[in-house]
């Protein structure tokens, strides 16, 4: 915009000059026509040339004949080209020469032609050191605002994009964005606080839906009612224990128990006090076989299912069919009420009785079947011949802790023969 008004305060420049320099020689000019001085009009035209812009100067006569009469060439420049269409390539002026006591006669003409290179170039080195001063003053200018925006908005920023690339998107509050230094109550201090709340709100979220798909998750595997693994649940865990036991060559037992005449019991004291018999002998289970050894699961209604691994024999596994059914049967406080329960215990071996997951599972709950029909209160093997053989080892082991204090010994003597 400067360099457009200098270059119109120049334009107007060029045609004030020309007037002053017309106004000086015109008296003389009009002398010389008017006395047809052509030796006094040629000194005119050439006192004009003493300019050095003036390339063309003529006195005529009203008919145009020359009086007085010189030019030059135009000056030849290389910004030429650009100037020209500006100023134009040269500049006319022509005035009438007339007398004060005859002003309406005209004794001819003053004629004068200017070269507009002098006047563009003045225009063109102002013009050029005002594009490189503002230039200058506009690079100046971007790096005062660059240092300026670098230290104040640029800096911070790079600070808070590392602080946000630092969260942690699945615990986004434990490392919240650090407001930088001097910022605390301008704009980007309140965007990092903003931030903040919004990590500590989205991290208040996902600890929501992960508590969420933990309680989904429990109900899906748990029994709601007893706590206790669900038979699906119950049925992944089993298929583990029977791979650690086929990798060690070791024995389990799976043994299904089953609380005798439960249905009855639903039905004169209520479903809710089955429910906290379920409960009491889900916790009874819990407390009697709570190791590492034995995996404790309801498998629906009132059976419940326990794995006992790194057996030694089939004599083991009775020993805890016998606590099962022990503790299931001491008397229990039902609201206000002394409830006596028994249960029915089928007992299956692995390897011996299946190796298959479901097989083993299917094999206790017929033996618990089959024994329920024989009655109450006792447990049975899957295998008959191991069934009776375990019950006449017990049935020994107590008839010899009876029979010393029912005076049932007595001595036999075998001479020693030699």
């Amino acid at each position: 915009m400067q360099v457009i008004l200098d270059a119109g305060r120049v334009s107007r420049d060029l045609d004030s000059q020309a007037a002053q320099t017309i106004s000086m020689v015109r008296d003389a000019a009009t002398q010389a026509v008017f006395s047809i001085d052509s030796e006094l009009a040629q000194q005119v035209v050439d006192g004009l040339f003493a300019m050095d812009a003036v390339h063309l100067a003529a006195i005529v006569h009203p008919d145009d004949e020359a009086l007085g009469t010189r030019n030059r060439p135009l000056h030849q420049t290389s910004f030429r080209p650009m100037t020209d269409p500006i100023f134009d390539a040269d500049r006319t002026y022509r005035v009438p020469l007339v007398r004060d006591e005859a002003p309406e006669t005209v004794y001819g003409y003053l004629e004068v032609h200017y070269d507009t290179v002098p006047a563009a170039r003045t225009w063109l080195n102002r013009a050029t050191v005002t594009f490189a001063s503002g230039v200058a003053t506009a690079l100046i200018l971007g790096v005062v605002l660059y240092l300026v925006f670098h230290l104040l908005l640029t800096r911070p920023l790079l600070r808070i994009v590392h602080s946000v690339k630092a969260v942690d998107p699945e615990h986004p509050d434990d490392r919240l964005v650090t407001i930088p230094a001097g910022h605390d109550r301008d704009e980007l201090g309140l965007w990092v606080n903003a931030t903040n709340n919004l990590l500590v709100a989205i991290a208040d979220t996902q600890k929501r839906h992960r508590e969420a798909e933990d309680r989904v998750s429990r109900l899906s595997r748990y029994d709601q009612l007893t706590g206790l693994p669900s038979r699906d649940t119950f049925m992944e865990l089993l298929a583990r224990d029977i791979q650690e036991a086929e990798s060690r060559k070791g024995i389990l037992s799976l043994m299904v128990c089953g609380i005798d005449d439960f249905k009855s019991v639903n039905e004169q004291c209520g479903f809710r006090s089955g429910d906290l018999i379920l409960q009491t002998v889900a916790d009874r289970l819990t407390g009697q076989l709570g190791s590492s050894r034995f995996t404790i699961a309801r498998l629906g209604s009132d059976q419940f299912v326990i794995v006992e691994k790194n057996l030694r024999d089939g004599f083991q596994a009775a020993d805890t069919a016998e606590r099962i059914l022990a503790c299931i049967g001491r008397p229990m406080m039902v609201e206000h009420q002394h409830v006596a329960m028994t249960a029915t215990v089928g007992v299956a071996l692995f390897p011996a009785d299946a190796d298959k997951a479901d097989r083993l599972l299917q094999s206790a709950e017929q033996t618990m079947t089959l024994a329920k029909q024989s009655g109450n209160d006792h447990f049975q093997f899957y295998v008959a011949s191991i069934d009776q053989e375990i019950r006449d080892r017990r049935q020994m082991e107590k008839d010899l802790s009876q029979a010393l204090a029912n005076e049932e010994f007595h001595l036999v003597y075998q001479p020693d023969q030699p």
